[in-house]
């Protein structure tokens, strides 16, 4: 925004100071209208709790990216990942811990992302993280990672009791006939058999193109938890 520079015995004459006036009535209209749209936008984009993208946002990046990655022939994984135990969090210690937890983990995933990766809430207490450039195993890397720092989060209650906090993650590397809707489907998948596994653990979804007719087996109680 470009900036006046004034003299300093402008203020000190009439006419300067209601040409003045005028100038920052002409300026102000605009600018608010102009901080007003930014604020618009932002709250369209933004999960208002944990200050990240919410799922209309997530998709859309999602959708760029991916054609990216096609167009290029760079690889790229996508994360999927669950709170442990999350209705026993809100029904013991309260819906507001659980927004705490929430929170916590957006900023959590927010503070370890590369400026090339899309952090978003996907819904509940589904969060997705997809990586931009990588391969199977930067992905391994990167959801252990995240798993660690989530399990080390030191979190209390309304009483200054500790919550432990862990969560699931199912990864799902791009392959060439996936469309943005099968890649997450791939990685719900993956999340819901590491649920099944146990909770607090990483599992990739089967490659398509490398399946040879072993499917991810998840009992039906889980997939309605």
């Amino acid at each position: 925004m470009a900036h006046l520079a004034l003299c300093p015995r402008a203020a000190d004459d009439p006419q300067d100071a209601r040409i003045l006036d005028v100038i920052a009535r002409e300026l102000g209209g605009p600018l608010r209208m102009a901080l007003l749209v930014e604020e618009a936008q932002r709250a369209a984009t933004t999960d208002p709790l944990t200050g990240i993208m919410n799922r209309r946002a997530l998709l859309a990046a999602l959708d760029i990216e991916q054609t990216r990655a096609f167009r290029f022939g760079y690889p790229m994984s996508l994360l999927m990942l669950d709170v442990d135990h999350f209705k026993s969090i809100n029904d013991v210690r309260g819906h507001a811990m659980g927004d705490q937890v929430l929170s916590a983990l957006g900023r959590l995933l927010a503070s370890q992302a590369r400026k090339t990766d899309i952090v978003g809430r996907w819904g509940g207490e589904e969060f997705v993280v997809v990586l931009s450039g990588a391969p199977e195993s930067g992905a391994r890397i990167a959801a252990e990672r995240i798993r660690k720092s989530v399990e080390q989060l030191s979190l209390v209650d309304e009483n200054l009791q500790p919550v432990k906090v862990t969560i699931s993650i199912g990864i799902a590397c791009l392959e060439i006939n996936d469309s943005a809707a099968v890649l997450i489907d791939r990685a719900d998948r993956a999340m819901y058999q590491a649920k099944a596994n146990g909770r607090n653990c990483v599992v990739v979804a089967p490659s398509v193109l490398r399946r040879t007719g072993t499917e991810l087996q998840v009992p039906l109680e889980i997939l309605r938890e």
